[in-house]
């Protein structure tokens, strides 16, 4: 997926600079459990 960014690396520089924390540990946090994912019908 092109998102505009010579390299992953810039992305991930230019995301911490504009939302103060890096594009992984922000996945982190919105990302549910597992045992919740497994809870699901």
């Amino acid at each position: 997926m092109s998102v505009g960014y010579d390299s992953p690396s810039q992305f991930s520089r230019e995301y911490r600079r504009m939302f103060g924390t890096p594009p992984s540990k922000d996945t982190q946090l919105r990302t549910p459990p597992a045992e919740l994912l497994t809870a699901l019908p």
